[in-house]
């Protein structure tokens, strides 16, 4: 064999070998390719599964927060029904009771002037009769 044609072999060697490694090259290119969309697709579709759950739960949570506060609100203003229902009965007994001493206290004082009244009717009385007296006598 002449060197220009183990030299041209070589060549050819060179060049199957240049054109199975491009091959190869587009071939893994390709299904480095294919593997990158198809996590890309998964990711997006993990995200938008995510972002779907995080919005559910986002809005269970305001529903449950939601409930949370109408219930105190209920609560609390149940609580104050009942303060102010006590308070006027509180306050009702005690003005009840207030009215019965003023009542007692005038009572007690028109007795009061009324026996004096009736003492000084009794002096007057007997004030007249011992004018009365001294006139005819």
């Amino acid at each position: 064999m002449k060197l220009s044609e183990g030299l041209a072999a070589l060549a050819e060697k060179a060049k199957n070998v240049e054109t199975r490694v491009d091959e190869y090259t587009r071939e893994e290119q390709a299904k480095r390719d294919a593997l990158k969309a198809k996590w890309s697709a998964e990711y997006a579709k993990a995200e938008k599964d995510w972002n779907s759950a995080v919005a559910e739960i986002d809005t269970s949570m305001n529903t449950w927060w939601s409930g949370i506060q109408s219930n105190y609100e209920t609560h609390k203003a149940d609580q104050k029904a009942k303060w102010d229902a006590w308070k006027a009965e509180r306050d009702l007994a005690k003005a009840e009771r207030n009215a019965e001493a003023d009542a007692a206290a005038a009572i007690a004082y028109a007795q009061l002037v009324s026996e004096e009244a009736q003492a000084i009717a009794m002096e007057a009385v007997g004030a007249r009769a011992h004018a009365e007296g001294l006139k005819a006598g």
